[in-house]
């Protein structure tokens, strides 16, 4: 296995959760502008579609990345979703903006969810031959 593949996928993985997670930080910004930032609640409530949408877009960056490199293994896709991993724990659990809880939380549905499932629809694009 390739460890630049495996770093290139973990990038196209970590870059597309980060654009699904933007317009929800804009959100919560534009409101802490305004002087009425959200409540815990509202914050607690805004995060389930945050995690959906992140799931999403995390499962069709990894059913792209299995498409385009047909040589590419569960292990080698699990690989590239603990690099996304880590550059999401150096820039978010480091920096205090992200729970360690909640960290090891999309960690482990990176892994059991988005990366078969991810791989899954990648494999069925695969050309024939």
């Amino acid at each position: 296995m390739d460890a630049l593949l495996i770093i290139g996928g973990g990038l196209l993985i970590f870059f597309a959760t980060a654009v699904a997670s933007m317009p929800f930080g804009f959100v919560q910004g534009f409101a802490q502008v305004k002087g009425r930032p959200f409540s815990e609640r509202t914050m607690a409530l805004l995060r389930i579609p945050e995690w959906l949408l992140e799931a999403v877009f995390a499962v069709a960056a990894i059913a792209f990345f299995s498409a385009r490199e047909p040589q590419i293994e569960f292990v080698g896709v699990v690989a590239a979703v603990l690099v996304s991993s880590f550059i999401s724990y150096l820039l978010e659990v480091r920096r205090l903006q992200l729970s360690v809880k909640e960290f090891w939380l999309r960690m482990l549905v990176g892994v059991v969810l988005c990366a078969p499932a991810g791989l899954s629809l990648g494999v069925s694009f695969h050309a024939p031959g």
